[in-house]
C-alpha cells in the first residue's frame, strides 16, 4: 500500500528480535533456532521479491539464515542429546544451508555441500533437485552450467548430480 518505510522499520525491529534469540548463549532449542533460520530465510525471499535494490538486502537475510543453520549444525554435533534435534535433522539443515548459499550467489559452496551429501545418499531426490536447481541458477551468470542442470554433472568420474533429465528418467521409472 505504499508504506515501504513503515514495512522496513517493522522488519528492522523484527530482525533485531531474531538476532537476539539466535545470539543467546543459553536457552535455545533446535526448534527455536530452526524458527529463527526459517524466518530469516522468509524475510530474504520477501525482500528479494520487493524489486529494485532488494537483492543485496535479501542476501543479508539469507546470510543470517545460513549463520543460524551453521549454529544448529554445531549444536547437533556437539551435544545432540541436549539439543532435542529430531532424528535425521542434520541432513535437512544441510539442505537448507545449501539453499541459503545458492540464494546468496555462493553456487560453488552450495554444490560442494550438496555433493558431499549425495556421496552418502545419491538417491535423495530432494538433494538431487536442489543440486539441479543450483546449476540452473548458476547458469544465469555462467551459461555452460545449464548443461549440468539438464544432463547432470560428473564428480569423481561418475554422474553424481543427475540433473533434471536424470531426475525425470528415474521418476518416470517409478511411475511407468
Amino acid at each position: 500500500e505504499g508504506k515501504n518505510a513503515d514495512a522496513k522499520k517493522v522488519a528492522g525491529g523484527f530482525e533485531v528480535f531474531l538476532t537476539k534469540i539466535a545470539d543467546r548463549k543459553e536457552g535455545n532449542t533446535f526448534g527455536s533456532l530452526y524458527w529463527v533460520a526459517e524466518t530469516f530465510f522468509s524475510m530474504g525471499t520477501a525482500t528479494e521479491l520487493g524489486g529494485k535494490g532488494s537483492v543485496d538486502e535479501a542476501r543479508q537475510y539469507y546470510a543470517k539464515s545460513a549463520a543460524t543453520y551453521l549454529t544448529i549444525l554445531k549444536r547437533v554435533k556437539d551435544a545432540p542429546e541436549g539439543f532435542n534435534a529430531p532424528a535425521g535433522s542434520e541432513a535437512t539443515i544441510k539442505v537448507r544451508l545449501a539453499i541459503c548459499l545458492r540464494e546468496m550467489g555462493e553456487f560453488e559452496k552450495s554444490l560442494k555441500l550438496l555433493q558431499g551429501m549425495l556421496r552418502e545418499k545419491e538417491n535423495r531426490l530432494d538433494i538431487q533437485r536442489e543440486a539441479a536447481l543450483t546449476y540452473q541458477e548458476w547458469g544465469v551468470s555462467k551459461p555452460s552450467y545449464y548443461e549440468n542442470a539438464i544432463k547432470g554433472a560428473a564428480v569423481d568420474g561418475r554422474i553424481l548430480v543427475w540433473g533434471w533429465g536424470g531426475i525425470a528418467k528415474r521418476v518416470m521409472g517409478f511411475l511407468g
